[in-house]
């Protein structure tokens, strides 16, 4: 079962408390950040507030920033306790053209559908809050646009896609439209091309089927036949989860980064527990050995 509550204080950003039996993720506040005029870098921001990047540039919004006189406050109406540290998750989304990235972006941290489409032409950052499993999580979602290929080395990243965080990501969102088949053959040639050029031990993946609301109407033929094979493909080939979603409806938005953040930590996870080179590797073989006497 799913509780909403909403409150909006005048020019305040909105402060969305998402209750969930198991696990329990709350958004507890967003905002976005735009490249500086100067330089074009992302500016920084978050729950860090750092500055920009460019001296005599604008700071970002902190999503404990005030406004006027009247200062933000909790929604249970008693000050806030000491701040609990944040783990940084570096969010990169990928998809082809409108298949609803920014939609799905803006629906999960602002709570908001555009009504029209408006092609994504620079990188913006989205800084929302999130707790899952009582583990408090910054995250920064790159709302890019579309890629043609993902960069093999750190050269061809500097040279294409400079700033764009590519390849220092800590998780990906492969978003396709459920309708077009064409849109899911298109991430898994970016998914493959992420795991040739990068050690994904320890990033988590998930995998979105946007436009749920629209695949009885306009889904028909072999291009159904060939979505009903998505699922299996995701879950038992790409060993990844798999979310169907509809970004204009808010269904299963908020269950799309729940699984994405449980990948993370199931990603970091197995790779504390598994030993890293050689030496850990003879320690944990000798102490795993019996003796019999």
């Amino acid at each position: 079962m799913v509780r909403f509550f909403f409150t909006r204080g005048g020019r305040h950003h909105p402060l969305i408390l998402l209750l969930f039996s198991l696990p329990t993720v709350v958004v507890v506040s967003g905002w976005e950040s735009s490249p500086c005029e100067s330089c074009g870098r992302q500016r920084g921001g978050g729950g860090g507030g750092c500055s920009c990047c460019c001296p005599g540039g604008r700071r970002g919004p902190s999503s404990s920033s005030t406004t006027g006189d009247h200062p933000q406050l909790p929604l249970n109406g008693h000050l806030p306790g000491p701040a609990s540290p944040s783990q940084l998750v570096k969010v990169v989304v990928l998809g082809a053209r409108c298949v609803g990235k920014t939609a799905l972006i803006k629906q999960f941290v602002h709570n908001e559908f555009p009504e029209c489409h408006i092609a994504t032409q620079t990188r913006t950052n989205h800084w929302p809050s999130v707790l899952v499993n009582d583990r408090l999580y910054q995250l920064c979602i790159a709302d890019l646009p579309p890629i043609r290929a993902f960069p093999q080395n750190s050269y061809s990243e500097w040279a294409d896609y400079r700033f764009y965080g590519l390849r220092s990501a800590m998780a990906y969102v492969f978003v396709f439209d459920l309708t077009s088949y064409e849109t899911f053959t298109h991430i898994k040639a970016l998914r493959d091309q992420v795991y040739e050029s990068r050690d994904m031990r320890e990033v988590g993946v998930v995998v979105v089927g946007n436009k749920r609301d629209l695949v009885e109407a306009t889904a028909e033929g072999r291009e159904k036949r060939d979505m009903r094979d998505v699922p299996a493909i995701v879950r038992k080939q790409w060993k990844a989860a798999y979310v169907e979603v509809s970004a204009k409806c808010n269904w299963h938005v908020v269950a799309a980064f729940r699984e994405l953040l449980l990948a993370v930590e199931d990603a970091q996870a197995h790779t504390h527990a598994r030993p890293h080179n050689l030496q850990e590797l003879h320690e944990a073989i000798e102490h795993s050995k019996c003796t019999v006497l």
